[in-house]
């Protein structure tokens, strides 16, 4: 399974300091060791900094709920996450109008 995490701001956020100032060096070595062994496709923050993206594959939701608490950023409240199954389609095979 696919999971899209999408992070926001939690209540440890720094009001009013970049996502760069922001002390996330524990959240970024976790998704690098994530990436490392093959269960995280891509992350990162959104340009507006509202908040940041992951995508993760999983066995199951169970597997993408104990990711995302294990997160140290979610843990310590400097960020939260809402998981959201999601579906890739893969745009090299894909036949327009099917």
């Amino acid at each position: 399974m696919v999971f899209a995490i999408v992070y926001a701001p939690g209540p440890a956020w720094k009001p009013g300091v970049s996502v760069w100032e922001q002390p996330l060096a524990a959240h970024g070595d976790y998704h690098h060791r994530l990436w490392g062994e093959g269960r995280l496709m891509e992350s990162g923050p959104f340009a507006d900094g509202s908040g940041a993206l992951a995508i993760v594959k999983v066995a199951n939701r169970a597997e993408a709920e104990a990711l995302l608490a294990a997160d140290p950023a979610v843990a310590s409240g400097l960020l939260t996450g809402e998981l959201r199954p999601w579906f890739p389609v893969d745009q090299a095979t894909y036949q327009p109008g099917e």
